[in-house]
This record gives C-alpha cells, sequence and structure tokens, in this order.
C-alpha cells in the first residue's frame, strides 16, 4: 500500500498528539484532565487511520474478487 501526502497528514496529526502529550508532561504537577484530553484525541485520529486503512483493504479485496470472478 502506498501512502499519500493526504494520509501522511493524518499520521503527522496523530502522531502529533502523542508528542505534545510527552512534551506538557510536568510530574510535579500533573493535570490529568489535560491529559486524559490529549489522549482522547490521539485515539480518536488513530480510529480515523484505522478506518480508513481498512475501508482501503476491504476496497483492494472486492476489486480482487470483481477480477478474479
Amino acid at each position: 500500500m502506498s501512502i499519500g501526502i493526504k494520509d501522511m497528514s493524518k499520521f503527522y496529526h496523530a502522531f502529533n498528539e502523542l508528542c505534545n502529550m510527552y512534551n506538557i508532561f510536568d510530574s510535579k504537577n500533573p493535570d490529568c484532565k489535560n491529559y486524559l484530553g490529549k489522549a482522547k484525541k490521539f485515539v480518536e485520529k488513530y480510529d480515523e487511520l484505522n478506518e480508513d486503512y481498512n475501508n482501503v483493504n476491504n476496497h483492494f479485496i472486492v476489486q480482487n474478487n470483481i477480477t478474479v470472478s
């Protein structure tokens, strides 16, 4: 599977959320609500990527089945 520029930006945004969470972490003054919000954003981005990946694979399988038939 080749990754287009549009998909690369989705990966960037997902991993950017993780980096932000790591960079703002302060063990002396933890703000759990802030980290929870960042974690939720990452999960949303991850789910979007996972859904896109599954759609591409399903399309590929359907396309191959039509070709074989």
